[in-house]
């Protein structure tokens, strides 16, 4: 397996203000890569490339603009060099039940979970192929694999992106360039409260989000296909495959908790 070098190679990360994204961002400079940080605050961009001992360009850009997300990755491309990495981490959720305002969400979530994942693929792949290397990363969910009682609009855009991902991996497998998928569990970050409910299962416990930037910076360096955080998250999805009936079943009181809290707080 040919390995990845991150020193002196073009990260660019979206989302890369806070939590999975800027320790992303912390531990690829750590590396010896140079960033490109992407995300709508762009004071907090600059405090974060205060800290990196790495050249770190900041451009505020707000992803579902088409237009601004291209000129952005261009801008990076044209000042810092080609681009070797492009983690697609920007996102949002949603929660609640699919009849109260599933289908709504789900319009909120796919222009920044989906379409610009797209369309920053669609900007950085042809000159990946054209060099032979890059890597791009799409950060799932393992709520993109199996889904969640309360989170059908985030399930549905990250499925979306599992088979986005899987589709391109296979078109561009003699190329070179690698596609990597990233299926997080619960993170311990601020993305329960922004989407407006906490997490608030006894099981599995959150991770942390520097776990999974290690995770994802092994994952470049290699090439790994796909990881699942924390690893026993894998077998899950194995057992949903082989037996669906049995995992409908299993879902199904979580399914009904979430409706019973759904209901007394609503």
């Amino acid at each position: 397996m040919c390995r990845v070098e991150l020193s002196g190679s073009v990260v660019v990360v979206t989302g890369a203000s806070r939590g999975i994204g800027a320790a992303i961002a912390r531990q690829a400079a750590a590396k010896g890569a140079r960033l490109g940080l992407l995300a709508r605050n762009e004071q907090e961009l600059k405090t974060l490339a205060a800290d990196l001992p790495t050249e770190a360009l900041v451009v505020a850009v707000d992803v579902t603009r088409t237009a601004d997300l291209i000129a952005a990755l261009r801008r990076v491309r044209d000042e810092l060099g080609p681009i070797d990495v492009l983690v697609n981490n920007a996102g949002i959720g949603a929660y609640g039940p699919f009849t109260e305002g599933g289908a709504d969400q789900l319009d909120q979530l796919w222009p920044i979970n989906v379409a610009a994942v797209a369309h920053a693929m669609a900007e950085v792949l042809p000159e990946m192929q054209r060099r032979g290397s890059g890597v791009i990363v799409n950060m799932t969910s393992i709520a993109g694999r199996i889904g969640a009682p309360g989170e059908a609009a985030y399930c549905a855009s990250k499925f979306a992106v599992v088979g986005l991902s899987e589709t391109v991996r296979a078109e561009v497998a003699d190329s070179g360039v690698k596609i990597c998928l990233i299926n997080p569990g619960p993170v311990a970050t601020a993305f329960g409260e922004a989407r407006g409910h906490p997490y608030d299962r006894s099981f599995p416990k959150p991770v942390s989000a520097e776990h999974v930037a290690k995770r994802t910076i092994r994952s470049i360096e290699r090439g790994t296909p796909e990881i699942f955080i924390p690893r026993w998250l894998r077998p899950s999805l194995i057992f949903k495959n082989l037996a669906p009936p049995l995992f409908d079943v299993g879902v199904r009181p979580e399914a009904r908790r979430m409706t019973s809290k759904w209901k007394a707080t609503h």
